[in-house]
């Protein structure tokens, strides 16, 4: 059985930051670009393993939505 590639997830923003996770994931979700969080659970991204940088949040989408995703961030984050 042959797997489509184009629909393999691929990260495409890592934070240490669970709300700046959240505040991309939405704006993905707002422009029609479907994704998920990975990485370290919720239960450790609030405590001090936050204060040492041991907190890596990935948002993940399909290969085929990574290029439109990473544009949309890049805008986002433009002055």
């Amino acid at each position: 059985m042959k797997r489509d590639l184009k629909n393999e997830p691929v990260v495409i923003y890592r934070t240490s930051d669970y709300f700046d996770a959240n505040i991309v994931k939405g704006l993905l979700e707002s422009n029609g670009i479907k994704n998920f969080l990975s990485g370290t659970p919720m239960s450790h991204c609030l405590d001090a393993t936050r204060l040492f940088g041991a907190v890596d949040i990935r948002i993940n989408v399909r290969e085929q939505d990574a290029e439109a995703a990473l544009k949309i961030i890049k805008e986002s984050h433009e002055p």
